[in-house]
């Protein structure tokens, strides 16, 4: 008998790590590739200002921590790279939640990169499932 995935378990992005830029030694740099649309809409936080990222990870952040991210989505080549702060935290030690930060986007690809997840995730808009957040 196959097992079958259960319905109600959250479907998180891979965790990355942190890495910091020679231009910038203070600004995190994260790369997050999302490929599957249910990832996308567990992950995503559009009850936050400019939209943002919920992202897997045990790396230390603090609540008003800068970060810069490059984000590929689904199946396309572009990626895109914005500026975010932390507004979430999820401690490792939460019942039945993925460890992790989200992210609020900020700066002039805010907007671009929060409209193209909502265009992709239209198919979950009644969706009830439960997210990495909510």
């Amino acid at each position: 008998m196959a097992d079958q995935e259960d319905p109600n378990k959250s479907k998180v992005a891979t965790p990355v790590t942190a890495t910091t830029t020679p231009s910038a030694p203070a600004t995190p740099v994260i790369s997050l590739a999302i490929k599957d649309p249910k990832v996308l809409y567990a992950s995503y936080m559009p009850f936050v200002e400019k939209g943002g990222l919920f992202i897997p990870s045990r790396k230390q952040f603090s609540i008003g921590d800068s970060l810069s991210l490059v984000i590929s989505l689904l199946s396309e080549d572009k990626k895109f790279p914005v500026d975010g702060k932390v507004v979430w935290i999820t401690p490792a030690k939460a019942n039945n939640m993925a460890p992790g930060v989200g992210v609020q986007f900020n700066g002039a690809s805010a907007a671009e990169l929060a409209a193209k997840i909502e265009q992709a995730l239209v198919v979950f808009s009644t969706s009830g499932e439960r997210t990495n957040t909510m």
